[in-house]
């Protein structure tokens, strides 16, 4: 049983016979499916009002109670966990909640804490940009005193007194 007939639910709902038989072969190859066919199963499921049997749900809590599986979802795989589990509304389905609304909670505390960083750094950026400017324009400064006091020693600059003052100012 080939796992793209979990996105078949979505699209085009089986009978419930067929679904009964279809969470049944489920059950016998738990390993088999991935957390993003089972996302969408549930979510199939949901879609169709139905709740699957006491043994799938065992299964499916085997699965996904592991630390590993549960941090391999995906943000839009957890909210569409949570979606299935809050329409069918199963009693089984009430212990797994609590780990997908925590691990959830987290991604979302994540991505704000790397949205903020991205913006620190592009604050950053910019006051970086900025001060390159400003020692630019330092260095053009200081290339014009440069070449103000070399003309000014020659004797021959337009520079004249001015070129005096500044040596002053820059202790020579």
């Amino acid at each position: 049983l080939p796992p793209s007939l979990l996105l078949l639910i979505h699209r085009q709902p089986p009978f419930p016979a067929f679904l009964d038989t279809f969470v049944e072969a489920a059950i016998a190859q738990a390993g088999y499916f991935d957390q993003q066919h089972l996302a969408n199963f549930w979510l199939g499921c949901a879609n169709l009002n139905y709740g699957p049997s006491k043994a799938y749900w065992a299964a499916c809590r085997e699965a996904l109670e592991g630390d590993r599986v549960l941090s391999s979802l995906s943000l839009f795989e957890t909210s569409t966990l949570l979606h299935a589990l809050a329409v069918m509304d199963v009693e089984e389905s009430r212990s797994l909640l609590a780990p997908l609304v925590g691990r959830a909670t987290e991604e979302m505390r994540r991505r704000r804490e790397q949205e903020r960083d991205r913006a620190k750094r592009r604050e950053m950026d910019v006051e970086t940009e900025s001060a390159l400017r400003q020692l630019h324009q330092t260095y053009l400064y200081l290339q014009v005193l440069r070449r103000e006091r070399e003309d000014g020693r020659e004797g021959g600059g337009r520079a004249g007194g001015r070129v005096r003052e500044r040596s002053r100012w820059w202790g020579r």
